[in-house]
């Protein structure tokens, strides 16, 4: 269910960036201008976010199979995530 929501605002907060960004094509570059960088960081943020939730499933994966007899993590720790270790 959060996945879809978060595809859903995503899309949402898209179309609302592209519906101002139409809105100022005839009357004003400088506008046009901005509101295209704030899609370039609008999307590259939600391309962050979308790489964070992959790492945290990693972990969320690792912690859900802990073995109970760990002798060191190094073989453990191979199943999160870079970014995360």
């Amino acid at each position: 269910m959060n996945k879809h929501l978060f595809t859903v605002a995503f899309f949402l907060g898209a179309l609302g960036v592209v519906w101002i960004g139409v809105g100022f094509i005839h009357s004003s570059f400088l506008a046009l201008a901005m509101t295209t960088v704030i899609g370039v960081v609008y999307a590259f943020g939600a391309f962050e976010l979308r790489q964070f939730r992959q790492a945290t499933s990693t972990l969320a994966a690792a912690l859900a199979t802990i073995p109970e007899n760990l002798p060191a993590l190094g073989g453990w720790l191979d199943h999160v995530h870079n970014s995360l270790q």
